[in-house]
């Protein structure tokens, strides 16, 4: 299996649509709620929007957001299967880009509590935990759930690229 990265285009819609609609995906994250919003959000590019792609084709979506030159937002990452790299490899494109690319001081997310999965992942790349919002998250069902903050400063990621490179 070989991972890539590249910008989202306006012919990605129906996979993007399709891969927020997946329960694991849409249990942890909101998607764009109709085409157009889609597209409309495609258009303000206030945010690095990113295909995710396995063996070439689509099979996930990043969303990095670097509006401020020291602080870079990660938005979104899904992906089609849970659990098979891939959301390892978008994390550790993400965390360069941001550091390495746009500079910058500080990488954060946000992540609902029960996502066991995405929280152990995040954790494995040194992001530490934040505290927790109290019911900061409500997913469509209209249940409220907690979400918890993670973040990384350039010089921890400094340090870790060190011991990986």
């Amino acid at each position: 299996m070989s991972f890539s990265i590249r910008p989202t285009t306006p012919a990605d819609a129906a996979f993007v649509m399709e891969l927020f609609s997946l329960e694991h995906v849409r249990t942890f994250t909101h998607g764009p709620t109709s085409t157009d919003d889609f597209l409309r959000a495609l258009e303000r590019g206030r945010s690095e929007n990113c295909i995710v792609e396995r063996d070439g084709a689509p099979f996930g979506n990043l969303m990095l957001d670097s509006a401020l030159d020291w602080l870079a937002e990660l938005r979104v990452i899904a992906v089609r299967e849970p659990r098979c790299g891939a959301g390892a490899f978008a994390l550790s494109w993400a965390l360069e880009r941001a550091f390495a690319e746009h500079g910058v001081h500080r990488f954060y997310l946000e992540a609902v509590a029960s996502n066991v999965g995405a929280r152990a992942l995040y954790a494995r790349f040194g992001l530490r935990a934040e505290g927790c919002f109290r019911d900061g998250y409500r997913a469509d069902s209209g249940l409220y759930e907690d979400l918890v903050p993670y973040a990384l400063l350039a010089h921890e990621y400094a340090a870790l690229r060190a011991t990986i490179v």
